[in-house]
């Protein structure tokens, strides 16, 4: 039998919406942001195909990358560390042929993405729930209402994991420390993106919508035919 992304992440389950409709405007996430470059550098905007978007697997795709030259260099040594000090089971799935490097990422994680992000209780009890995502300028971002769980939960312990899985086509696997983004210039970018995204301020969404930014710790990739993959994408990075 050959490895598949199953043997890293447990099946989830999903409960039936109402009508069958995914109900959008009611997700806990709220929505998610861009986050800006820490290294000074201007956006590095590569347009695969200036403008263009598309749907792919039901999330939206956008053909902007935004990293810089130092995030990107940033995002591929903690790929490389990741890598190098997982265990044997793990290598053995995620080899040299299916791994992605950080350029490839920034391409392949364009638009928005949905997230399966991890919390944990005072009890030590893991909670997994879906967001939306964006990846920019290297890492995850997302939001969530201020009276969710998970917001509780990020308060006092921001340990956090966050996963992005396409099928068995590709996925993101990454913990963490969710940071919540103080007002200030960086929450003003996110702001004046996510209007552009979505076409609205998250701010107008409820009363109490909080940002947050993922530092990564550690974090692998995986595409099982990446060569395919990249091709199918017309990314020759």
């Amino acid at each position: 039998m050959r490895p598949t992304m199953a043997v890293l992440a447990a099946p989830s389950t999903t409960s039936p919406v109402a009508g069958g409709k995914r109900l959008r405007a009611t997700r806990d996430s709220q929505r998610v942001g861009r986050v800006l470059g820490v290294d000074g550098e201007k956006p590095h905007r590569r347009r695969i195909r200036a403008a263009c978007r598309a749907r792919i697997g039901g999330e939206e795709e956008t053909t902007d990358v935004r990293e810089t030259t130092g995030e990107i260099e940033s995002l591929q040594r903690l790929l490389d560390a990741s890598r190098a000090r997982a265990n044997g089971h793990l290598r053995g799935i995620i080899n040299d042929e299916r791994t992605l490097t950080a350029a490839q990422l920034t391409e392949l994680l364009t638009g928005m993405k949905v997230l399966a992000v991890a919390t944990v209780t005072a009890a030590g009890e893991p909670r997994v729930s879906a967001v939306d995502g964006h990846f920019l300028h290297g890492t995850w971002t997302f939001s969530t209402a201020g009276d969710s769980a998970k917001a509780g939960h990020l308060e006092r312990r921001p340990a956090i994991s966050v996963a992005h899985i396409h099928g068995e086509e590709m996925a993101l696997f990454s913990h963490g420390d969710a940071n919540r983004l103080p007002a200030g210039p960086e929450l003003d970018e996110v702001d004046a993106h996510w209007t552009e995204h979505y076409g609205s301020s998250p701010f107008s969404w409820g009363d109490d919508v909080r940002m947050y930014r993922l530092r990564m710790t550690w974090a692998v990739a995986y595409a099982f035919e990446r060569d395919r993959l990249l091709a199918s994408r017309g990314i020759t990075a």
